[in-house]
């Protein structure tokens, strides 16, 4: 679920499997030059789908950011018990 607060500030619930908090709160600031993603949740597959999906919702694109050989876009790591 995607919510703006605000012009150009955005609520993104990111679900959180398997804990009793459902989901926590990402913030984006979008801008014309700049964006800024604040709490991008846990380091799951879960949450990294959840991001992309909200992000690509507001158009923000992370990888013409990451173009650089030496660059690339974080990926999250399945965790193991």
């Amino acid at each position: 679920m995607i919510e703006e607060l605000q012009p150009n500030l955005f609520r993104l619930e990111i679900p959180l499997p398997n804990s009793p908090l459902k989901y926590l709160n990402s913030y984006v600031v979008r801008s014309s030059e700049r964006n800024l993603i604040i709490d991008t949740g846990l380091n799951r597959e879960e949450c990294l789908k959840a991001m992309l999906l909200g992000l690509r919702e507001l158009d923000i694109n992370l990888t013409s950011r990451f173009s650089s050989p030496t660059l690339s876009v974080p990926r999250a790591r399945t965790a193991t018990y």
